[in-house]
């Protein structure tokens, strides 16, 4: 009895494991189009710096259907594919970028080269560096 019941808490908290990354949002035309990016923010050690972005030379990212990705933005302009998924385990969305384009309907979070917790308020996509604790941020408006 006691194995079993050893077995079960196994696998509970192996399906656990799985739905920290799991996919909440099927429906990524929400956010397709167009966003330029019109604020970042960082901690240099000692506060918090938030900076207006020039809307000129234009810095963007592009969520394009079939979740593949563009962008101009430094260190962003190789990024071929994204995808959503829900984190259980902080209660957040989250962005995950990928160097090449998907292959897959079920992509895992932990093959993506950058993730993002992000929230949409109306036309402003905040997309935060996970695990930052100074609050480190992109925010970036719908252009299209």
């Amino acid at each position: 009895m006691r194995c079993l019941l050893f077995l079960g808490v196994l696998v509970a908290f192996a399906c656990e494991e799985r739905e920290c990354c799991a996919l909440k949002n099927t429906e990524l035309s929400s956010l397709e189009g167009k966003w330029r990016l019109f604020e970042e923010g960082y901690s240099p050690g000692i506060g918090y710096v938030v900076n207006l972005v020039p809307p000129t030379p234009e810095q963007y990212i592009m969520l394009k259907s079939q979740a593949r990705f563009e962008s101009n933005i430094e260190g962003l302009t190789d990024i071929e594919s994204y995808w959503i998924f829900y984190d259980t385990v902080h209660r957040a969305n989250v962005l995950g970028l990928f160097r090449d384009q998907l292959s897959t309907d079920d992509p895992d979070l932990a093959d993506a080269i950058l993730t993002y917790n992000m929230t949409l308020s109306n036309d402003t996509l905040t997309l935060g560096f996970r695990y930052c604790y100074e609050g480190c941020h992109l925010r970036l408006k719908r252009v299209d």
